[in-house]
């Protein structure tokens, strides 16, 4: 597999097929971008995205035809990044995060386990023509296989938008709607914008407002308040609204968080805790085997734990 400024390409010798997608107008726009502090689609992240995009094309093939049993998909890439990433399953970039997210559904969905490893460009340079292919003299070198091997069609936007939905646990998909719908109609009701701005000091505050008025008054005909675990979570699933479609996080300041804490201590008890009484302590007494010098060892802690309370 190979990425390119035009493209990217996955091979796949064993059933003379590949995968081949041009950038459009928009992606070589991300591109242009990269070195200016804008690295979301950097040469780096196009290497990483074949792999995903092997996986969620020919998965699917790969699974019926493994009966059941779980399949290794070794994958190579001269790009090294690329490699690490998938392999250690961690990247500090936002589009690669997804990737591996992407990744690792896979794995579940399809049960098969992937790695990855490193190929010089050198002996890559079948890959590296069909990335390339849309210009001389890349053409024709990618035409040797081409020619004679099935393509496999696939939409870079519409496989990645799938992706990113298949990050999410088809129970998780409906809490995350209707969260983001509750947010909506919060935000135009305040007159707020609904996408936040990446700055966390410049949005916390509206985060934090939308937490409050969940937890006292909670949203539908019930009026009852959410709980703070609940709040958090809503928070979670308009950060990953935000990530989705915008590529960066969302989240409360250190200040603001502060609330959550006091929510969970304004929320009542899940399961309230009866008291320890003298009843309960002497009961406790008459069990005990005091020949016994582990049974002494308890009733002198429960003694020192007891008296902290009287």
């Amino acid at each position: 597999m190979d990425a390119s400024n035009l493209g990217l390409a996955v091979l796949d010798p064993a059933c003379e097929s590949y995968i081949q997608i041009q950038f459009d107008d928009e992606e070589k726009l991300l591109i242009d971008k990269v070195g200016s502090g804008h690295d979301e689609f950097s040469i780096n992240v196009r290497e990483h995205l074949c792999i995903a995009i092997a996986l969620w094309s020919w998965g699917s093939k790969w699974s019926a035809q493994a009966n059941g049993h779980t399949i290794h998909v070794k994958c190579w890439s001269d790009n090294a990044a690329a490699v690490t990433w998938c392999n250690r399953m961690h990247s500090n970039n936002a589009f690669s995060q997804e990737i591996n997210r992407a990744i690792g559904l896979a794995e579940v969905y399809l049960n098969l386990r992937v790695s990855a490893d490193h190929i010089p460009g050198s002996a890559n340079w079948m890959a590296d023509a069909a990335s390339r292919a849309w210009t001389e003299p890349y053409i024709a070198r990618s035409t040797i296989f081409s020619s004679c091997w099935v393509q496999t069609q696939e939409n870079l936007h519409r496989l990645l938008e799938s992706l990113q939905s298949e990050s999410l646990a088809t129970t998780s998909k409906i809490k995350y709607a209707s969260t983001w719908t509750q947010w909506c109609r919060w935000c135009e009701r305040l007159q707020f914008a609904k996408w936040l701005p990446e700055d966390r000091r410049q949005h916390s505050y509206q985060l934090a407002l939308f937490t409050t008025y969940c937890w006292k008054y909670g949203w539908g005909k019930s009026g009852s308040g959410n709980s703070a675990s609940t709040v958090l979570s809503k928070v979670s699933h308009i950060a990953w609204h935000h990530r989705r479609t915008l590529g960066y996080n969302v989240g409360l300041l250190p200040g603001h968080q502060l609330a959550i804490t006091g929510m969970r201590r304004k929320d009542p008890s899940s399961k309230p805790k009866s008291p320890v009484t003298s009843a309960i302590l002497k009961c406790l007494h008459e069990l005990l085997d005091f020949a016994v010098a582990q049974h002494r060892v308890i009733w002198g802690g429960l003694r020192c734990w007891a008296s902290s309370f009287f």
